[in-house]
């Protein structure tokens, strides 16, 4: 068990010792404040009252497709790096097999994604609070709530645990292409792709007229739309939140199962 922390260890050095990395976070931790100076401001300047609560709507939108994006980062390159920088023979030759080195490897992405995750929901949470205090942020919107801190808390938490499920699924489908390929940059290029082009396969799958296409994955990724007791995108097959996170829960197993069979099958000596 020792080893195998020391071996996640490992993993995490080489995702935090290059620049790149620290990069992503100070611009995670930018662009919310960024975003909401100029909207404060905007509205300052033309008269027009822009609510906390949509401040930190659009915050959270913007740091999560940064999450998104730099977790696609980290799981491209988590394995096809160490072909395309020719590392995989040294660390195939140390004492672990190769289910440990992958799993480490996943296990660095999860706990990289989950720290990127609690500074974005921290960062916008602070941001707004700086900007319009604990009692203004919500209720101008949903005056019912009685808005305080703790309402902005969960509104954001809300949309950060939906963002944080579904960007799991979609790095895992980012880790099991850099198991597959030996190119860094396609795996990267591919999963943006993926990512970007998301919502455009939803919508031809929308033009369908089939019952199985509720369980296409990009009309489960985006879990906001069930909340509040909303049924989907699907009008005449109503769908739900609890089994939107099952079929992504499917995708998952899927994704790291098919990663897993690759890497243990892989040539390393081509």
């Amino acid at each position: 068990m020792a080893n195998f922390v020391k071996l996640v260890q490992n993993e995490n050095m080489k995702i935090y010792r290059r620049v790149g990395t620290w990069v992503m976070l100070g611009i995670l931790i930018l662009l919310p404040i960024l975003v909401s100076t100029l909207l404060y401001f905007a509205g300052q300047d033309d008269g027009s009252k822009v609510t906390g609560f949509e401040m930190m709507q659009v915050d959270a939108i913007f740091a999560f497709m940064l999450v998104t994006i730099f977790s696609v980062i980290i799981a491209s390159g988590s394995v096809a790096s160490e072909f395309s920088w020719g590392t995989i023979k040294l660390l195939l030759i140390r004492p672990w097999s190769r289910t440990s080195i992958l799993l480490s490897k996943f296990i660095a992405l999860v706990l990289f994604l989950l720290l990127t995750s609690i500074i974005a929901y921290l960062t916008c949470f602070f941001v707004n609070l700086a900007f319009f205090g604990a009692t203004n942020a919500v209720d101008e919107v949903i005056p019912e709530l009685n808005a305080g801190a703790g309402v902005m808390f969960r509104e954001l938490g809300e949309f950060v645990w939906t963002e944080f499920v579904a960007t799991l699924v979609i790095a895992s489908f980012s880790f099991m292409l850099s198991a597959a390929l030996r190119s860094n940059g396609l795996a990267i290029g591919l999963s943006l792709a993926i990512v970007f082009l998301s919502d455009a396969f939803a919508s031809l799958f929308l033009m369908i007229d089939q019952p199985w296409i509720k369980f296409v994955l990009f009309l489960n990724l985006d879990l906001m739309q069930f909340m509040n007791g909303h049924t989907g995108p699907i009008d005449d097959d109503p769908m739900s939140l609890g089994f939107a996170v099952g079929v992504l829960a499917a995708y998952f197993v899927i994704f790291n199962a098919i990663s897993l069979l690759v890497f243990r099958k892989r040539d390393v000596a081509a």
